[in-house]
């Protein structure tokens, strides 16, 4: 949806890959905890903020066939980090009721 609405004009793409940065974020989130979870964020907005710096690889444009649009993997990687933020705050047990 990101992709649709912050950058116009794309309608040819088709990849995966935003929603593969995103899904790395979240299950990253539930598998290990703290330090697992921030590991893997910090290597994934380590390689956005590269791509986005530099652009993407010749060598993974030519693995995948095509243009690489790296920033679907921004879009994926936020959304990915929002949803493991907003499902782990809501499965929080309330705070004690102070008397």
């Amino acid at each position: 949806m990101g992709l649709l609405v912050f950058s116009g004009g794309v309608d040819w793409y088709v990849g995966l890959s935003g929603a593969l940065h995103g899904y790395a974020i979240y299950l990253a989130a539930y598998s290990g905890g703290r330090a697992v979870f921030g590991l893997v964020t910090a290597v994934v907005a380590a390689k956005v903020g590269w791509e986005s710096w530099q652009g993407a690889s010749a060598a993974l444009e030519a693995m995948v066939g095509g243009r690489v649009l790296v920033v679907t993997h921004l879009y994926g990687a936020v959304t990915g980090l929002t949803l493991a933020l907003i499902v782990r705050m809501r499965a929080r047990p309330p705070a004690p009721a102070k008397a």
